[in-house]
């Protein structure tokens, strides 16, 4: 399980910013807890991850940037 302020923490890492959450009341249709589960396509297709989370949000973090200064 990985929390918001994990994600952020990975974030800040990446970017090299510093990244201030803003924590607000709770909405309707708001999740307190998301989980994926690879079990059974572990089971089932003996898949296991090669890049782990981090590696891949910055993976994607990078892909986003590479996007935003082609369109600069």
């Amino acid at each position: 399980q990985i929390t918001l302020n994990e994600v952020v923490s990975c974030l800040q890492e990446i970017s090299g910013k510093d990244l201030k959450p803003i924590f607000g009341a709770v909405r309707p249709g708001d999740m307190p807890h998301s989980r994926a589960d690879i079990q059974k396509i572990t089971e089932k297709l003996n898949y296991e991850p090669i890049v782990n989370f981090k590696r891949g949000l910055e993976f994607v973090y990078n892909s986003f940037e590479e996007v935003r200064a082609e369109k600069a």
